[in-house]
């Protein structure tokens, strides 16, 4: 499947928009979200460890509901293609402006799946006492969608602007982030 099967294409913009909008809302800083040639997207974030981090993987599958409740926009959208072959804005972040250039490769295999970087956050420190390892992924996602529920507005803006465009700077989140909040 590719990021231009339209229903697919609006589910993997909710979900890389619900991390950019909670890495936001979590005190970190959002670098950029792409879709990806081989279906997938990626948002790059940083400032985030611990819980806080896990609580922004955890925001994107969260997100994903979104996408059934709103509707995608009918308008013509860039291809991965496209993408990789546009102009990057000169005060972009190094990494968002590297994954950029190659927008119409697969998503690379060393991009961990959120599952198990939640997983991951679950176990660690905690490798002795496995009956705790559920409560604290079940905790990531109960405080995940929390935050996407606070932020649906901002999320979906996001989404229906990545949807078309296939990428979103850092700045471009934070304007619209910032924008739909003043408004709020």
């Amino acid at each position: 499947m590719t990021t231009t099967d339209s229903d697919h294409r609006w589910l993997v913009s909710c979900h890389e928009a619900g991390h950019a909008i909670a890495a936001l809302e979590l005190g970190g800083e959002t670098n950029g979200v792409i879709l990806t040639g081989n279906g997938g997207g990626m948002a790059l974030s940083d400032d985030l460890h611990g819980d806080r981090e896990a609580f922004v993987v955890a925001a994107g599958p969260a997100a994903e509901y979104l996408a059934e409740h709103h509707d995608a926009p009918d308008a013509p959208i860039t291809t991965p293609d496209q993408v990789a072959a546009t102009d990057i804005p000169a005060d972009s972040h190094r990494d968002f402006a590297t994954v950029c250039m190659f927008a119409d490769l697969p998503t690379p295999r060393s991009s961990m799946p959120d599952d198990v970087r939640i997983a991951r956050w679950a176990i660690a420190g905690r490798e002795s006492d496995p009956d705790c390892w559920a409560e604290r992924v079940d905790f990531a996602k109960y405080v995940a969608a929390k935050i996407i529920n606070a932020n649906t507005d901002r999320i979906v803006a996001v989404a229906r602007q990545l949807f078309v465009r296939g990428r979103l700077s850092g700045d471009e989140i934070k304007s619209i982030h910032s924008e739909i909040k003043k408004n709020g």
